[in-house]
């Protein structure tokens, strides 16, 4: 049977979560699934756990080990093996709506358009939070992504036609977190049409120690957040004047800069010297695209770092915190 969806779970040190996510995907319709379960080099139970369900369920998981290498090759090796008309990528201590997954699959075999956005739900805890996202008003519709206004989505929220995302796929760098931030920016401007489904599919765990957004963690690997940055900006010019005018390439490109500039505002007061060059860093690769650095520097908060060397950030950080 053809596979409507591949569902790339990347997996390190697992196991107390894989099992919750896997169950997730046990759906009447599970046989049109693919769910590649990439084991990243775990030295926990991880793989056994994983084993367990390719060898209950074979038509429907796919365990693959191999040595670690972090995210970004885990989602390498999954496009080169994908076999499903869609690819998504789901986290394993994240899970999706059974329910809800399996009236996507109905829809994803009829489907045609090139992207299929979902939205999610937040947890803290046994606490959900809804959210709601820019592209809302276009719930239930299939258009073309031209004419849909300039919006951001994250990767947990799509799924993209594999044979578009393979064959323009640029390889994410091994051992680096935040990569996932590359992905979509990798993939919208090549995505003509796009169906927007206003159901959460998606559940994101929030609060987990040593999560890569917690502030510690983030931290330890702020050079990651350096090391995305330069490669989204890389990326976008290097891309065709056509495509870099993609207004969704540059609403992810205008997310990712904001999104990590308060990310170190947060971390400033841990490290004050380094992160103070952190943000100095991430302007200078801004300046070299200068209708951006110009749209940014309209925030109050970047517009009082610019204008104090990057000094005023307490005072930047309350302003992030009013505009919350």
């Amino acid at each position: 049977m053809m596979k409507i969806l591949t569902i790339a779970v990347c997996a390190y040190n697992m196991e107390e979560y894989l099992a919750n996510c896997l169950d997730s995907f046990l759906i009447p319709q599970a046989e049109k699934l693919e769910v590649l379960i990439l084991n990243d080099g775990s030295k926990d139970r991880t793989a056994e756990i994983a084993g367990e369900y390719q060898q209950r369920y074979p038509d429907t998981f796919v365990l693959v080990n191999k040595e670690n290498g972090g995210w970004g090759s885990n989602l390498n090796l999954a496009i080169t093996k994908a076999t499903g008309k869609y690819f998504k990528e789901v986290d394993a201590d994240d899970w999706v709506d059974r329910e809800v997954l399996d009236r996507v699959i109905t829809e994803l075999s009829e489907c045609d358009a090139d992207m299929y956005i979902t939205n999610h739900t937040y947890w803290d805890g046994d606490t959900p939070r809804e959210n709601t996202p820019d592209w809302q008003p276009y719930t239930g519709r299939t258009m073309e992504m031209k004419d849909a206004e300039g919006f951001y989505f994250p990767i947990w929220d799509a799924a993209f036609k594999t044979e578009i995302i393979r064959e323009n796929y640029v390889d994410l760098p091994s051992k680096v977190l935040y990569t996932d931030n590359l992905v979509v920016l990798h993939a919208v401007p090549f995505m003509g049409t796009v169906h927007f489904n206003g159901e959460a599919l998606y559940n994101y765990r929030l609060g987990r120690d040593g999560q890569s957004v917690d502030i510690n963690s983030m931290f330890k690997h702020y050079g990651d957040l350096l090391t995305v940055w330069h490669e989204s900006v890389e990326y976008y010019l290097g891309l065709p004047k056509e495509r870099q005018e993609n207004k969704h390439c540059i609403a992810k490109m205008d997310y990712n800069y904001r999104i990590f500039m308060d990310y170190f505002i947060h971390m400033y007061k841990m490290d004050k010297p380094a992160i103070r060059q952190a943000m100095i860093t991430m302007e200078e690769d801004l300046k070299r695209i200068e209708f951006l650095y110009k749209k940014e520097g309209q925030a109050k908060r970047i517009k009082l770092l610019r204008a104090t060397g990057y000094r005023s950030v307490a005072l930047a950080d309350k302003l992030i915190s009013k505009k919350k």
